[in-house]
């Protein structure tokens, strides 16, 4: 597996995490920029008890680097929780940093057109379609691959859950067995292991974060619209957030008006968090291939 350097925030770096570059040393494909949801960190894509079936392994095995962001909030750095355009406004100007210093991409490109490809995932995703709709110009981006959103909440208890941390004066730590009712899917989907690695890698839950990803299934035509790259989406059909059924891959394509092309994938029996399910190796190399359609990706 690749190394992986982490970064702390800075003037040039406004928000931390980590990045993993291809062993080869070989560094001019597209950089997959990786941004988690709710509830989690950049730890996200690098569960230790996945093994090599995370994206931390799998882009850099494929010759792409990965940069994956702490998001403001997370309480691994002393940066606030702020509104979605502040975050992506953050993310951006950590990318761009990255991109002029140490990811300076070795091919011809300029470094502020290196291409870039976002994997979002949940509010991750929301933050994706944000950049790649209305600031596209200030990165490169050639394609967001998006997960875990649809266009409506499922009413019941989750949704209840959401709107009462959204309510909160202040951060709310999820116990356990909550989380992983929230964001596994189906019984023999997933391993214990990854869901106790779950459980202690934990970040609280932020309210400002869930009262703006529960406005966005009413933003999405709107911001989807705007978008005029490949999209690569996917949905666990066992999320118990957001309602889903057989047409709901379809709802989501019909907002991405103005996408060249659209892949949507609905992942059976798999809950919100697809990534860290038993199949999540699966989804994430069909993210990388995705990614390595786009742009040069170098040769293994």
């Amino acid at each position: 597996m690749s190394n992986i350097v982490t970064f702390r925030n800075s003037e040039t770096l406004p928000l931390s995490g980590w990045y993993a570059r291809p062993d080869s040393g070989a560094d001019g494909g597209p950089v997959l920029v990786a941004i988690h949801g709710g509830g989690y960190s950049s730890h996200y894509w690098r569960f230790e008890s996945m093994g090599e079936a995370t994206l931390a392994h799998i882009g850099p095995a494929e010759g792409l680097t990965v940069v994956a962001v702490n998001r403001p909030g997370t309480g691994l750095d002393d940066v606030p929780v702020t509104t979605f355009d502040q975050q992506a406004d953050l993310i951006i100007r950590t990318v761009a940093g990255l991109l002029a210093g140490p990811l300076a991409g070795t091919d011809s490109a300029p470094r502020d057109r290196r291409p870039v490809v976002l994997v979002g995932h949940s509010i991750g995703a929301a933050l994706s379609c944000l950049i790649a709709a209305e600031h596209s110009n200030r990165i490169n981006v050639v394609g967001i691959d998006v997960s875990g959103f649809a266009t409506r909440f499922r009413t019941g208890d989750s949704l209840a859950t959401l709107q009462t941390v959204a309510g909160s004066p202040e951060p709310v730590t999820v116990g356990d067995r909550e989380r992983t009712e929230l964001f596994f899917g189906e019984s023999g989907t997933w391993d214990q292991g990854v869901a106790a690695e779950d459980n202690a890698a934990a970040c609280p839950a932020e309210p400002l974060d869930l009262g703006e990803i529960l406005k966005f299934p009413g933003m999405l035509a709107t911001v989807a619209s705007q978008i005029d790259v490949p999209v690569n989406y996917s949905l666990g059909g066992s999320d118990i957030l957001y309602a889903v059924d057989d047409d709901s891959v379809d709802l989501v394509r019909a907002s991405f008006t103005a996408s060249p092309a659209f892949a949507g994938h609905l992942y059976e029996q798999l809950g919100h968090c697809i990534h860290l399910h038993r199949r999540g190796g699966e989804i994430v190399r069909c993210a990388v291939d995705f990614a390595k359609k786009l742009g040069y990706a170098p040769s293994r």
